[in-house]
């Protein structure tokens, strides 16, 4: 007759060690189970919770959770903005500076005009 706890006896045995931390054969597995539970339920987000864990879900502590996902987009691309306006050269800084409705590539276009190299 098949069993879960013979069949897991028999893996863990046929490690040869490698894998059981501990005389008894269940003791790492029943450790790994524990940890993969608290992290499913403390640690990962679900879609279905709308990027809550269960945990917050259930304890009903995580109301902010969709409201900062919803907004981290919009923090990154600032972020993101900011930081590489700051890295900019001062040409591109002035080009920046203006409305993006009506771009002046006055300063951009003087920089790729050719001038003939004098001899």
């Amino acid at each position: 007759m098949f069993s879960m706890k013979s069949a897991c006896a028999g893996y863990w045995s046929s490690t040869a060690g490698s894998i059981r931390t501990s005389s008894r054969p269940f003791a790492a597995m029943e450790r790994l189970i524990t940890f993969y539970v608290e992290q499913h339920n403390t640690v990962l987000p679900h879609a279905a919770f709308a990027g809550q864990t269960p945990d917050e879900m259930y304890f009903g502590n995580g109301e902010q959770v969709p409201a900062n996902l919803a907004a981290g987009p919009a923090r990154a691309r600032d972020a993101r903005l900011k930081s590489n306006r700051e890295l900019s050269c001062q040409s591109c800084k002035a080009t920046l500076a203006l409305p993006l409705a009506i771009p002046d590539f006055s300063a951009v276009s003087g920089m790729l005009q050719m001038q003939p190299e004098e001899s």
